[in-house]
C-alpha cells in the first residue's frame, strides 16, 4: 500500500545541507555551505528569501512554529534568528565556543535552544536574544537538540553516545540514556513528547520510552549511513533517509517499513515534515528536492 505520493520535483542551483518545510507546508527552508539562507515557495518553486549574515557554512535553519521567523546557526559559531515579513536578521545569539550543530525555537516560539562542537547545549531568550542557560554535561560534542512541546524539557544528543534529558527550569540533567552501539548522529522527540528516537552510524534508528528510559524499538532496515530521520506528526510512524538513496517510512509497532517512498542513486541530505504530517520534502546530492502527499491515513 502507497501511503505518500510524489506530487513534484525541482533542481536547486547551489548544493545544501539541510532542508525544513514551513509548519503549513507552503515553504522550504535551505541551509547551505555559501553561508546562505534560502527560502522557496512550493507552489511555484522559486527563492522568495535570501538571508545574507552568516560568515561560515550553515549547519541548520529552522521556521518558528508560527513560520513567521527562521533560526540558524552556523560553523561560525553563532545563531541567527531572520524575520520573513521584514526579510531582516533579528538577532544575532553569541556564546558558543565552537560550530553550533542545531538550533530549535520552543514551540510558543519565545525560545531557542542550540547545540554545539563545544560539548554545551544553551538556552536563549528570542526577544532579547540573551543567553539563559548553559547547561554543561556531555563530554563530547553535542551533536542535536530539541524541546519537548511543553517547553519544560530538552534533549540532546552526543557523540559520546548519550541522550540526555534536561529539565528547563532547573537547569539539572534528570536523565541518561546509553546507547552502547556506534556514534548518535541525531535525535527527535515524538509530536507528543513520550518517546525519542535516535539514529547512529550502525544504520540503526532506535527508539526510546522517556519516561522509563528504556529502548524499546529498533529500525535495522537501512543499508548505509541514515542522515536524518524524524516522527511523522499524529501516527506512529518515522521517516528516514539514508546516503544510499532511499527515503524510507517505517511502522514503529512492528518495526516494519510501510514503504520505500524512492530508491535514488544520490545520497539524501535531509528530509522535512509539515505540522500535520501531510507533506513530506526530501532533498538529495544531485540538487533534487521532491514533494510528497499524504493519499492514505496511517492508523496508529
Amino acid at each position: 500500500m502507497r501511503y505518500f505520493k510524489l506530487l513534484k520535483a525541482f533542481q536547486t542551483s547551489t548544493e545544501e545541507n539541510s532542508i525544513n518545510l514551513s509548519p503549513d507546508g507552503t515553504k522550504i527552508v535551505l541551509s547551505s555551505s555559501d553561508n546562505l539562507i534560502r527560502v522557496l515557495d512550493i507552489k511555484t518553486e522559486h527563492e522568495i528569501n535570501v538571508f545574507k549574515g552568516h560568515s561560515k557554512q550553515v549547519n541548520d535553519a529552522e521556521f518558528s512554529p508560527d513560520g513567521n521567523m527562521i533560526v540558524s546557526c552556523s560553523v561560525d559559531k553563532t545563531i541567527r534568528v531572520w524575520d520573513l515579513n521584514s526579510k531582516q536578521g533579528m538577532k544575532i545569539l553569541i556564546g558558543h565556543s565552537d560550530s553550533v550543530t542545531r538550533a530549535q525555537f520552543s514551540s510558543d516560539g519565545n525560545f531557542i535552544v542550540s547545540s554545539s562542537l563545544d560539548t554545551t547545549i544553551r538556552l536563549w531568550d528570542v526577544n532579547n536574544g540573551k543567553e539563559i542557560k548553559c547547561l554543561e554535561g556531555h563530554t563530547k560534542s553535542a551533536q542535536g537538540v530539541q524541546f519537548s512541546l511543553n517547553g519544560q524539557t530538552v534533549i540532546s544528543a552526543s557523540m559520546n553516545n548519550t541522550i540526555e534529558i534536561w529539565d528547563i527550569k532547573s537547569g539539572v540533567k534528570t536523565n541518561v540514556l546509553k546507547d552502547n552501539g556506534a556514534t548518535i548522529i541525531g535525535v527527535q522527540l515524538s509530536w507528543d513528547s513520550l518517546f525519542v528516537l535516535s539514529y547512529s552510524k550502525d544504520k540503526v534508528i532506535q527508539v526510546w520510552d522517556i519516561a522509563s528510559g528504556k529502548k524499546i524499538k529498533q529500525l535495522a532496515e537501512h543499508k548505509n549511513r541514515i542522515i536524518n530521520a524524524k516522527f511523522l506528526p499524529g501516527s506512529q510512524a518515522i521517516v528516514s533517509c539514508s546516503d544510499g538513496g532511499k527515503l524510507r517510512l517505517w511502522d514503529i509497532k512492528t518495526e516494519q517499513e510501510y514503504q520505500e517512498l524512492i530508491r535514488h542513486s544520490n545520497f539524501a541530505k535531509g528530509i522535512g515534515i509539515s505540522a500535520d504530517g501531510c507533506t513530506i520534502v526530501s532533498y538529495y546530492a544531485d540538487k533534487t528536492i521532491r514533494l510528497w502527499k499524504l493519499i492514505t491515513k496511517i492508523c496508529n
